[in-house]
């Protein structure tokens, strides 16, 4: 049975083909993906939410810039922007793009510099790239005066080495992401603040003099010294900063830990906390900060006797009641079911 179409909508669907048969509609069938070539320079371009496939997987001097907008984009394949010219990357929106996997390189023997400068990396995944942005400038300005907020670079790999200038002025948010990451860095050359982001479980060599380090998570992570370089944790503020089972071994003076700051609430740490640093060795205890002890046999054991001793004086109370308060559940080993 084939239902009537009423009077208004045969009205309206005249008037549509009306309209399509005099050519006033058009339909837009444009493609969402791009072919990204070696060696080309794709200053202000738009390829917002498009699909981006490179021409080769070595694109070279292949670089963004100049207020390209890559909002959005993926990649259907891995490419290495094998020779990063000066200012690469710089005042790019990086916002939502997933470049996950990418692997960048400068040309070493240069003073290119301000990659990914100025750069809006908003919820974007950076997470496994390679950043090898090593070159013969000592002022690099790498990821300077970005936004970082949301974005994920864990397991990234970053290397300016001894270059100075990396996310000076840039910011971070409590949902950035670099967790599990390296990151190769000279002194001088961080954020004012890194808004509570996530470092656990990442190997730097890093200065943080000053910064605001408030809620940040250092768990796990290894602080390292190289190429005569130290790490630099010192004059900062420190609230409720995570360093549980954080390696100090890279940082370069143990005195330098006594003058982090706190107002709210102390840094903590645990028992796998390494104090020792390249020069003496810090004692938390004395600088005020809270140990978060690990869980122990003697403490669940401790729990256990207590839910049984709760069991056991409800029962002679008449009452089946477990150590939470709920009636019918009774905590007690088993031979005594």
């Amino acid at each position: 049975m084939t239902s009537a179409i009423p009077k208004s909508s045969r009205s309206i669907t005249k008037s549509l083909l009306a309209f399509m048969a005099s050519g006033l509609i058009v339909f837009s069938l444009e493609s969402t993906a791009a072919t990204i070539d070696a060696n080309t320079n794709y200053g202000s371009s738009d390829f917002s939410g498009q699909s981006l496939t490179a021409s080769a997987l070595d694109l070279g001097t292949a670089s963004f810039g100049n207020n390209t907008n890559v909002s959005n984009t993926t990649w259907t394949n891995t490419p290495h922007f094998s020779a990063l010219p000066n200012q690469g990357f710089r005042l790019v929106n990086f916002t939502g793009a997933n470049w996950s996997g990418l692997s960048f390189t400068a040309v070493a023997a240069s003073n290119a510099n301000q990659f990914f400068q100025q750069t809006d990396l908003t919820n974007a995944n950076f997470s496994n790239t390679i950043l090898n942005l090593v070159t013969t400038n000592n002022n690099s300005e790498t990821f300077n005066q970005s936004n970082l907020s949301g974005a994920d670079f864990s397991g990234s790999y970053l290397n300016v080495g001894t270059n100075n200038g990396l996310f000076v002025n840039s910011t971070f948010s409590s949902t950035t992401d670099f967790s599990g990451s390296t990151i190769i860095s000279g002194i001088n050359s961080l954020a004012t603040s890194l808004g509570g982001a996530d470092f656990s479980n990442a190997t730097l060599r890093l200065d943080v003099n000053g910064a605001d380090l408030s809620d940040v998570s250092f768990q796990n992570t290894t602080f390292v010294a190289s190429d005569g370089i130290q790490s630099v944790v010192r004059n900062s503020v420190a609230n409720g900063t995570d360093f549980r089972g954080t390696d100090f071994t890279g940082i370069g003076f143990a005195n330098w830990l006594p003058s982090l700051t706190w107002t709210t609430t102390a840094p903590i740490y645990d028992e796998n906390t390494i104090f020792t640093t390249q020069n003496g060795t810090f004692d938390p205890v004395a600088g005020g900060w809270a140990l978060i002890p690990e869980p122990s046999t003697l403490t669940l054991l401790g729990i256990s006797e207590w839910g049984f001793s709760c069991s056991v004086a409800g029962a002679t109370a008449g009452v089946d009641r477990s150590p939470l308060g709920i009636v019918g559940m009774v905590f007690k080993p088993y031979w005594l079911s």
